[in-house]
């Protein structure tokens, strides 16, 4: 018998897996192939969080949504795990700077075609000007 100390937390980890390799028997014989031993040790806790420890135990995992947990929880839960684990946080918080860019672009984008729509093709000429006084060189540098 051989004891592997295990560390429980209430933090969900993945499935860890490690090898013994057996050596020098006493009281039994070691088969030619039967000297390294898989073991694998499954955490008990629920993903992301034990938040919701109570409805998935009730309801299971797929039915969470459907028995009033609502998605923006689980996602923030996520958040959460994401936040606690080293090295995993910053890159997180660069991902989500990343995404604002397409939102900014595309802001950016809906502001400058209601610009030129409106500001400099449209009906009101005594707006400014990108470039002052040329309508062709504002739309060039507008894009």
């Amino acid at each position: 018998t051989i004891n592997v100390p295990i560390i429980d937390t209430d933090d969900w980890n993945a499935t860890l897996e490690f090898k013994v390799w057996l050596h020098k028997p006493v009281g039994c014989e070691l088969g030619r192939y039967l000297y390294l031993s898989r073991v694998k040790v499954i955490d008990n806790d629920y993903f992301p969080t034990n938040r919701f420890t109570e409805e998935m135990e009730q309801f299971g995992a797929a039915n969470l949504l459907a028995n009033g947990v609502q998605g923006i929880e689980l996602l923030l839960e996520y958040c959460k795990l994401n936040c606690s684990l080293p090295g995993i946080e910053w890159r997180t918080w660069a991902t989500v700077a990343v995404d604002q860019l397409q939102n900014f672009y595309y802001l950016l984008t809906i502001y400058l075609l209601k610009y030129v729509a409106d500001d400099v093709l449209g009906p009101t000429a005594n707006l400014p000007l990108l470039v002052a006084g040329n309508k062709e060189l504002t739309l060039l540098a507008v894009g």
